[in-house]
């Protein structure tokens, strides 16, 4: 399992191939159902970074045949919903994560790295539904779990519509700002996309 949560991490921070090492590694050690769940998640994520989103999908209902721990389910529905995303089909994004966003936050809270997550990929689904208010409200006050807790899809789903909130509201400055913090992240993280996004949305 240790070596499957820094399969996990490596996945996060877009190091694909010392993903696809560990998980090589894993699956020949005969893993148990918590570390194979992980493992899917770690297939999912990689298939989803090459473009691959529907099979991405495709891998996470078909390992839910064994009911997901809570830790390896967060980050099913967190990746089901940015597939959609990715895609540019925000209102699918919405119905998938919505009602499980809800689960989320009524177990553990607002302020909850659970609900957390999946509230950024809830906002960024809003905002291109021209869902403003509720955007905003998914943001308000939990920025920093955000930015704690999520990788490359929840970074910049939350930098890029904080700063698309501020472009709205006529605060050029605190919008390049988010921008540029958004961009010192992935700096600091080593993740490229991180800043080709920042870079992109300038």
């Amino acid at each position: 399992e240790a070596m499957t949560a820094l399969g996990t991490a490596y996945a996060i921070l877009d190091r694909h191939d010392d993903a696809r090492r560990i998980v090589v590694s894993c699956e020949a050690a005969s893993p148990g159902p918590m570390a194979r769940q992980v493992l899917t998640y770690i297939h999912a994520a990689i298939a989803c970074s090459a473009g691959e989103t529907e099979r991405a999908r495709r891998l996470l209902t078909q390992s839910t045949t064994e009911q997901p721990v809570p830790a390896a389910q967060i980050w099913y529905e967190f990746l089901t919903g940015w597939s959609y995303l990715w895609e540019g089909r925000p209102a699918m994004a919405e119905q998938a994560v919505r009602p499980r966003y809800a689960g989320w936050e009524a177990r553990f809270g607002r302020r909850g790295s659970s609900s957390a997550v999946l509230g950024g990929v809830l906002a960024g689904a809003c905002w291109q539904q021209d869902l403003r208010d509720d955007a905003r409200v998914l943001l308000a006050g939990r920025f920093d779990l955000l930015e704690q807790a999520s990788g490359y899809g929840g970074l910049v789903q939350a930098f890029l519509t904080m700063s698309r909130m501020a472009t709205l509201d006529g605060d050029e400055v605190r919008a390049l700002a988010y921008l540029e913090a958004l961009a010192a992240v992935g700096e600091n993280r080593g993740m490229v996309r991180v800043v080709a996004a920042s870079l992109t949305e300038r």
